[in-house]
């Protein structure tokens, strides 16, 4: 456009000197065919700006398309192939054996503000990524280079809103197994948050095998279900779980601390197992853990119902 400019500002100045030469510069004649002159190059410039954005929109479609259609390579092929993980590489411009984030999310429209707000945190902050669908599913891999994956998260609470999963992965060739591990993530919980594996690695090894871990966990919690105040009981033993003191569950659940023992040792009485023995201990944190999912949300939502 500038080449296109500096072209007419020649050929205006052309035109302007030689009427000065031949006296035509009051001639209205000469006058009337300037006007048609820049008349001419204005919409010849305007025609040229359209074409120029048509073809940048094209060369960035096409770019897109093909940075897309690596990025699924990679995830459906790149455990296999060296060349897939080779190519994408190349086309998303992120190292081979670059530290990365591969993050899930479900459900995310290609058009809500809050992946805006996620493109826009990750391009301010200089982390090269790509994220791309898969069905119904947004995928995204993030070059974290030398930065914690704390610090890349901060960059992903926009996406908060739906059930997201992340982990860790060294180089793209691991990419699928990340995806895999970041879809246990989700399968943690049935509600909207983004979960790290590295926090969520009780609930995601439930969701593996759903058949045995729920039953399982319906097997630990059935003598408790059938307890009237059974609700009030998973809450506490929750808590007692995450943060393992009777004295920090009664300040943060504003209990009394005999109230907190006594709901414990309840637990303790109806299930059989013992919290001070950490086999046990273990059931009943993968047990609680499996109520988070959707099966497990289900199975409390019919509990009550028959209660």
């Amino acid at each position: 456009m500038h080449s296109f400019q500096l072209d007419f500002r020649v050929l205006w100045e052309a035109f302007v000197e030689e009427g000065r030469k031949r006296g035509l510069a009051g001639d209205p004649g000469f006058l009337d065919g300037l006007l048609l002159v820049w008349e001419a190059t204005d919409t010849n410039s305007v025609e040229v700006v359209d074409a120029y954005h048509r073809a940048e929109r094209d060369l960035t479609s096409h770019r897109l398309q093909v940075r897309s259609r690596a990025f699924e390579r990679l995830v459906l092929e790149g455990e296999r192939d060296t060349a897939v993980v080779a190519d994408a590489s190349a086309k998303l411009g992120i190292p081979a054996d670059a530290p990365l984030v591969v993050l899930v999310a479900e459900g995310v429209p290609t058009s809500d503000r809050s992946l805006a707000d996620c493109h826009q945190a990750l391009r301010r902050a200089n982390l090269p990524y790509h994220f791309g669908y898969l069905g119904d599913e947004l995928l995204g891999v993030i070059n974290r280079g030398r930065r914690s994956s704390e610090a890349v998260h901060d960059h992903l609470t926009p996406l908060g809103a739906w059930r997201c999963g992340t982990v860790d992965v060294d180089g793209l060739v691991s990419t699928p197994r990340g995806v895999r591990l970041a879809r246990a993530a989700i399968r943690s919980d049935a509600v909207p948050g983004l979960r790290p594996i590295r926090r969520h690695w009780i609930g995601a090894i439930m969701s593996g095998d759903e058949e045995l871990t729920g039953v399982m966990a319906r097997d630990v919690l059935a003598p408790l279900m059938a307890a009237r105040d059974h609700e009030s009981l998973i809450e506490t033993l929750r808590h007692y779980l995450a943060f393992g003191s009777v004295t920090e569950v009664a300040d943060r659940t504003y209990r009394h601390r005999n109230t907190v023992r006594n709901r414990l040792q309840a637990v303790e009485h109806a299930t059989g197992l013992s919290l001070a023995v950490p086999a046990d201990a273990v059931l009943l944190a993968m047990a609680t853990e499996w109520l988070k999912t959707t099966t497990g949300q289900n199975y409390l939502r019919q509990r009550g119902a028959l209660g």
